[in-house]
Formats: structure tokens, sequence, C-alpha cells
């Protein structure tokens, strides 16, 4: 096996054409971890964010970095003391929080942010579901959406949004979609029954839910508003142009006024990997594919996703 492999970075913080291609040293895997030959990952809101310079302050000023959240492909060696897993097998996982770097030929990860990909399901198109994760730990971890309640998801076409629409459906919510016009038609065929143009409305134009899961991070006290009594608000951003108020205000909710919203970053592990093969394997959730590029227009997905109105996810090919 070569020692070195391709992999996408960065010398300086900026727009996407930062990015390119370089040959770096293929990593080992240590004891726990298990290598991993990428067949392809998406592309991300925080990576993008990473790169910009946005979270300069959490990444630092050390070059060259390297990018890449999550990924699919076949366990290619295994390090001392890993068991459950074996070559060959076909897995998707994230890096964790530990950084980024799964935008790359190979990549060693620790065994436990591994999951199987269900058999007949494609590993490009697979590379689209691991953000999905974080769905299912929203709705149903964090939120404990029942039956019958009022669910409001806002980016209802992205990649943690698209997946939300079809478990809320999947878990018996009445699932209200807010997306941008020309993408209206797409939520509902992912199972939204009601399906609104963000721009048209103004949230208290929308009701009250029982739970809204936000992706945006904006806005948050006037989504906030909407909750029924009792009602839970879940959100997996925070304001990047105002990032210590939208904290401070996070923190403000568990304490002040009606509805704690509960921010978390998804962190899974293989138990939860599991849970989401079992939600493709029987039918409650599919991955979506928006645009798939090669890896060396990683530049090229990157300003697609900053440029908005994503249906799902955009993946890079790596093989």
């Amino acid at each position: 096996m070569d020692d070195m492999m391709r992999a996408v970075l960065f010398d300086r913080y900026g727009g996407p054409e930062v990015l390119y291609v370089s040959r770096v040293p293929r990593p080992e895997p240590a004891p726990g971890e298990v290598l991993v030959r990428v067949r392809a990952f998406s592309v991300n809101g925080g990576e993008t964010a990473a790169r910009s310079g946005r979270l300069r302050l959490l990444t630092g000023r050390k070059f060259p970095k390297r990018i890449g959240l999550d990924f699919t492909g076949e366990v290619a060696a295994l390090g001392a003391d890993v068991t459950g897993i074996v070559i060959g097998d076909r897995v998707w996982g994230v890096m964790g929080r530990t950084g980024f770097g799964s935008a790359a030929e190979y990549v060693a990860v620790r065994a436990e942010r591994l999951g199987r990909v269900p058999d007949g399901l494609d590993l490009v198109e697979a590379a689209a579901l691991p953000v999905a994760t974080t769905a299912i730990t929203a709705l149903r971890d964090k939120a404990r959406l029942r039956p019958g309640e009022r669910l409001l998801v806002r980016g209802a076409a992205g990649g943690v949004g698209n997946a939300a629409v079809q478990l809320g459906r999947a878990y018996g919510a009445e699932v209200t979609a807010l997306a941008r016009a020309a993408n209206l038609d797409f939520v509902r065929t992912l199972g939204a029954h009601h399906a609104v143009d963000h721009r048209t409305v103004t949230p208290r134009e929308l009701g009250l839910f029982d739970v809204v899961l936000d992706t945006a991070g904006t806005d948050l006290r006037a989504f906030r508003r909407l909750l029924r009594p009792g009602g839970r608000m879940v959100t997996i951003a925070f304001d990047l142009s105002r990032p210590a108020a939208s904290l401070g205000y996070l923190a403000a909710s568990a304490v002040h006024g009606r509805g704690r919203v509960r921010f978390f970053s998804g962190n899974p592990t293989r138990a939860l990997f599991d849970d989401l093969a079992r939600e493709v394997a029987e039918g409650r959730l599919r991955p979506v594919v928006d645009t798939c590029f090669p890896l060396e227009e990683t530049a090229a997905a990157h300003r697609a996703l900053e440029a908005g109105g994503v249906r799902g996810k955009y993946v890079v090919r790596v093989d």
C-alpha cells in the first residue's frame, strides 16, 4: 500500500478557492483505531465556517489545515484492540470532535465512531446520511417527539432538515417544513404535511408547535415563542455573526421564559450509527444527494453549499 495519499487542504482562511488537493502521508491506525479507505464524504456548514475563518478562535492559525467531517468507505486496516469490525466492512462514520480530515483517500478514526452501512446502499449515496444521526438525536432524544405532535423544521431542505422531515413523518408528527420557494415541492416529497416559503412569512404567522427543530441558529427568540405549553425547541446552530450573544441567549433560555432551547453538536457513536442503519433498512429514511462532485472539485461543492438552496447533501466522491 502506498504510504502517501490525496487529501484536501488549505493554507489560509478564505473562500472556497483556498482549497486544493495535495499528497500527504497516509495515516496508520493507532490502538483502538480503524483505517478506512474513503469512498465519499459530504460538505457541511461547520467546515465551510471553519475554512472561511469564522471559527478561527477554535481552529487557530496553524496551517495547512484539513477539511471533512464525515465519510463512507471500506475498512482497510485495524489497530490493536479493535473488536466488532473486520477488514472489508462497508462503514460510515465521523471524525468526532477531534477535528477534520475525512476529505482524503484514507482516514484513521476511533472504532466507536464507525457503523456498518446497510447492505444494498451505495456508498456514495450513503455519504449523505451520517449527518442524519443529528436529526435522530434531536427529535428522538432531545425533543422526545411523540405521535400527533406538531413539528416545525427550519431549513427543511438541507442535510439535517431533510432527514428531520422524513423522520418526523415516520414518527407520526404533523410536519411543517420551512424552506425556499424553489424547494417546497421537494420537502413535500419527503413527507412534509405543510411546506412554507420562509421568506414570505414571519414566525408568528406559523402558529404554535410542540417541537421546533432549528438548523439556522438565527432569530431563536422569535421561533421559541412558537412553542405550545410543554413545547420543546432544539437547535444545532448558533448565529456566527453574533456568537457571544447567540450562545448567551441559549444559556439564558434554560432559566428564563417559556421553553428551554436545547443546543447540541452531533457527535455520534456506533450505537447511533446502528440506529441510523435501522431507520434506513426499515424504510423510514433515505439518502438525498443534490449533486456529486469529484475530489478535485471540492471547492465547487463548498461554493455550491454557501450559495444556498441545497436539496439534501452535496457529496464528494473520492475514488
